[in-house]
């Protein structure tokens, strides 16, 4: 296999790795959020199941998939409580962090799909879970009343 990637490959991967960093930030949102658990486990799974299908189909075109960086997921995950924390509403700046994670994610989902050299099996992907994770953004936002 060729040490130069391919741009859908590089954005494949770029995909994979914030769909886990996304799951990762609402896993951990869920625990420190008893009251909004239900609709932040469902979109920490879904986004998880984003990551496993682009690793899959990656995996099927021959790709080695880039994995998460555990250093720069842990940094984030601080940066994110510290700026929670020194928020009015701890629950509302956790989430609204969450949120913003969420929203790169959409937009790499969208510049992936952009891509006229992207496989079949990659774009089939993507494409189920972009309209999911529109949905559940617009679902969580709805419950901050737009404070999103």
């Amino acid at each position: 296999m060729s040490m130069l990637r391919r741009e859908w490959e590089a954005d494949a991967n770029d995909v994979l790795v914030k769909a886990a960093e996304a799951a990762d930030l609402f896993e951990d949102a869920a625990r420190r959020l008893p009251r909004e658990a239900a609709i932040l486990d469902v979109m920490a799974a879904r986004r998880r199941r984003l990551a496993q299908g682009l690793d899959r189909a990656l995996r099927a075109e021959g790709v080695l998939p880039k994995g998460v960086d555990p250093e720069h997921e842990e940094a984030d995950r601080l940066l994110a409580s510290v700026r929670s924390a020194l928020s009015r509403d701890e629950e509302t700046g956790l989430l609204n962090d969450r949120l913003a994670a969420d929203r790169k994610l959409a937009a790499s989902i969208a510049e992936t799909l952009g891509d006229a050299d992207l496989p079949p099996a990659l774009k089939a992907v993507l494409e189920a879970a972009a309209g999911e994770i529109d949905a559940d953004r617009a679902a969580l936002e709805a419950r901050l009343g737009g404070a999103a």
